[in-house]
């Protein structure tokens, strides 16, 4: 041990008529013994506290004999083997919670890396930083099931005691979890048209958004681009190229003329035959 707690209160009411000498070869003997963690042996007493005149020979003899009990030739102290037993047993907590902590981590990067290795066998690739519990929802997505697991070491290695609260039953708040929302999947959008990659790709745009695509959803994006005019891979690309979150075919009739207005202002043509000169001092 290289620390110990000295509680002054308690040493000055049990020690205080000491003389200064047995002060110092009490303190002494209470860092060897923590430095040691274990007894002080009857034959190594005096040499182990560096006691070499009489006096501290007789210092030492009665500090022993007042604090001290000689068993098996190694003189104890109560205090300070309940002091290095409790360090003991923190030191074996702290070293389980360790063992712990490296066990949970090292199965949830194998659940990671198993998780990214799945979606991209179905055309998903997930940025690295994605949460895990949305990794799970998007495998849950493309193969059709329902997204839960097992309970495993992942989750309980390092388990926290919920705080007990002492207030009222009426304050406390109540917490509901959301309920499951049915989502379109890879395999869906494929049913409707679209190519695998564009597919997957706006699954994967739509997350960026943070807008799920619910079925309803969906069904509105596919009449408005049917009323534009356009496939649902035609529709898909173009939302995505022009950065919107869905799809209106009144956007396509209004984008349409701005562009038509803008490349004829960029491009002026004339057809009066007058050579113009806009040169300084010139005439429009």
């Amino acid at each position: 041990m290289n620390f110990y707690k000295r509680h002054i209160g308690d040493y000055m009411k049990d020690a205080g008529h000491l003389s200064l000498l047995e002060h110092g070869v009490y303190v002494r003997l209470m860092d060897v013994y923590y430095t040691r963690e274990s007894g002080i042996p009857e034959a190594q007493s005096a040499r182990l506290v560096g006691a070499r005149t009489e006096e501290e020979r007789a210092a030492l003899q009665n500090v022993l004999d007042e604090f001290f009990v000689l068993e098996d030739c190694v003189w104890h102290q109560r205090r300070c083997d309940a002091e290095i037993q409790a360090a003991q047993e923190s030191q074996a907590e702290r070293d389980a919670r360790r063992d712990n902590e490296r066990e949970r981590q090292s199965r949830h990067r194998d659940e990671r890396r198993d998780l990214f290795a799945k979606l991209r066998e179905h055309g998903v690739i997930p940025a690295y930083d994605t949460p895990t519990h949305e990794l799970r929802t998007d495998l849950s997505r493309v193969t059709g099931g329902d997204g839960t697991r097992d309970v495993t070491c992942t989750d309980t290695a390092i388990h926290k005691p919920l705080a007990i609260s002492h207030k009222p039953d009426k304050e406390q708040k109540t917490t509901r979890s959301p309920a499951s929302t049915t989502l379109v999947s890879l395999a869906d959008l494929i049913a409707d048209g679209l190519a695998e990659q564009t597919a997957a790709e706006w699954l994967a745009y739509r997350k960026r958004k943070r807008s799920q695509l619910t079925p309803r959803a969906w069904d509105g994006l596919k009449a408005e681009i049917q009323k534009a005019g356009l496939t649902p891979e035609a529709g898909v690309c173009m939302a995505m190229a022009r950065g919107w979150q869905g799809f209106n075919a009144d956007w396509c009739a209004q984008s349409a003329p701005a562009s038509r207005a803008t490349a004829k202002s960029s491009n002026p043509s004339y057809d009066d035959g007058q050579r113009r000169d806009y040169g300084q001092g010139g005439k429009l």
